[in-house]
């Protein structure tokens, strides 16, 4: 039996994780606690690195504590890359937080990486798109510099 052929157009949406993988090089999700509001992002392979050293004999709550802050990029509307000590800072207020409330967040987390892993897996077929080598042909070599998969 062979499959119908399908069209770019068609395909479109199970590569829009892709592209956020590529440009912007991450995938978000906003999750509200309370009043707050929080932008995760996906993590990519040096967070893990840094979440090895950091998390070395800690209790699972302060491992997922340092997990979310570790991708946490929004809080409020306020973006916290340039902020060196932010992570460390949310990792204080998350690990005293309601269990319910921190697992609310790692979920969260948890659903990003399902998701990129699940983009991950399609990245080669992206490749052969003609949208695939439009973005290489505007934004050459960046592309890989933004990698966080």
């Amino acid at each position: 039996m062979q499959l119908a052929r399908t069209t770019a157009e068609q395909r479109s949406e199970i590569y829009t994780d892709v592209r956020s993988l590529i440009v912007p090089g991450f995938l978000s999700h906003a999750v509200s606690i309370g009043r707050a509001r929080f932008v995760l992002r996906s993590l990519d392979q040096a967070d893990w690195l840094l979440l090895e050293y950091r998390t070395e004999g800690l209790t699972q709550k302060d491992w997922k504590a340092w997990c979310v802050a570790t991708s946490i990029w929004m809080v409020n509307g306020s973006v916290l890359f340039e902020d060196e000590t932010a992570t460390y800072r949310l990792y204080e207020t998350l690990k005293e937080m309601p269990s319910a409330a921190l697992d609310k967040l790692y979920s969260a987390l948890n659903g990003l990486m399902r998701r990129v892993n699940a983009a991950s897996n399609i990245i080669e077929a992206f490749l052969y798109e003609n949208e695939s080598r439009s973005l290489w042909k505007t934004q050459g070599t960046a592309l890989i510099e933004r990698r966080s998969w």
